[in-house]
């Protein structure tokens, strides 16, 4: 029925969840034609976890409320490895033509790009992000994980993978947003020594006279974590006034 297609049973899912979870494009769209909602998020029934909401009683007793968590987006791209890669495309396809919102976020706050990035970073597979991104995913938004106030091209400079910064960048990341306590994804990266990822930040804008809250720019924070290559780069990106210092 049509309710079925709808709502999440009492396991807190839906058919939808587990045909994404499967990863059967086909059957997704079959549920998507016959109403499945694309968005739908699968339910944590009293479960406890950070920032979970409660009821409290009378007696001071407390009891996890319901809490929306997983859309079939997240569900397609959760813990998958690079033999997935064609089956994740597909799938994320067929949910984006049926008009499926691509910044649905789960209890921790993460959309469905923090998982496709997860999959970027630890896989090397960037194509399911790509095409997040075109479909117009944000990359400014933070976690709970990586830090509210951090955003995805943060954590790709911290980890300093120079792919997916560039490909943030070419989706219109904020390239000199602060994160979490004040760092910008350029001092992420000096801190890491990650001299490939200086270069396009720089390119893009990035200001390499900017301080941190306490005080220090990009080139004194690779100097203090003894990343000398990084340091000569930044120093060169002031002396020079900035643009597209090469590396």
């Amino acid at each position: 029925t049509k309710r079925a297609l709808r709502t999440a049973c009492k396991l807190g899912v839906a058919p939808l969840h587990a045909a994404a979870e499967a990863l059967n494009a086909p059957l997704l769209a079959t549920l998507l034609a016959a109403g499945a909602p694309p968005d739908l998020q699968t339910v944590k029934r009293g479960e406890h976890f950070s920032g979970a909401w409660v009821r409290r009683d009378g007696d001071g007793a407390t009891t996890e409320l319901d809490s929306a968590d997983l859309c079939a987006l997240h569900l397609v791209l959760d813990g998958r490895d690079g033999d997935d890669e064609e089956s994740v495309l597909e799938c994320i396809a067929t949910l984006l033509a049926h008009n499926a919102s691509v910044d649905v976020r789960d209890v921790l706050y993460r959309t469905p790009l923090h998982l496709a990035l997860a999959l970027a970073f630890e896989e090397g597979m960037t194509a399911p992000a790509a095409a997040l991104l075109d479909a117009k995913a944000d990359p400014n938004l933070g976690n709970k994980e990586w830090g509210m106030a951090s955003s995805c091209l943060h954590e790709a400079a911290r980890r300093g993978n120079a792919t997916v910064v560039q490909l943030l960048l070419g989706a219109g990341a904020a390239v000199d947003a602060p994160g979490r306590d004040g760092w910008t994804p350029l001092a992420l990266a000096a801190r890491a020594g990650a001299v490939s990822v200086l270069a396009p930040l720089l390119a893009a804008g990035a200001d390499p006279a900017a301080s941190l809250p306490g005080g220090k720019s990009a080139a004194e924070v690779a100097r203090l974590n003894k990343k000398v290559k990084a340091a000569e780069v930044l120093d060169a990106a002031l002396a020079a006034g900035v643009e597209g210092v090469r590396v």
